[in-house]
């Protein structure tokens, strides 16, 4: 509902360049999502919406059943370090 666009909204983008940091972009979108109650389910559902250029590549090739946010931030991490 309206808590989690407001969440969302919070969150900037992720381009996947040199600039991002993908540790720090995960850590400020788990406070955001904590302090909007956001669940695992949400966030997997729409995080493709925060990722541009180089990460939505990366996301739209690497589309799966993540089960968790965790197991989704280590993929991520890891495909951009």
């Amino acid at each position: 509902g309206d808590a989690i666009n407001r969440a969302f909204d919070s969150i900037k983008s992720f381009h996947g360049t040199s600039q991002d940091n993908s540790r720090d972009w995960c850590d400020r979108a788990e406070i955001i999502f904590d302090a909007f109650n956001v669940n695992d389910v949400d966030r997997l559902s729409r995080i493709g919406i925060k990722l541009e250029d180089a990460a939505f590549d990366w996301y739209r090739d690497n589309q799966r059943p993540y089960g968790t946010w965790m197991v989704f931030r280590q993929t991520f991490e890891r495909a951009f370090p």
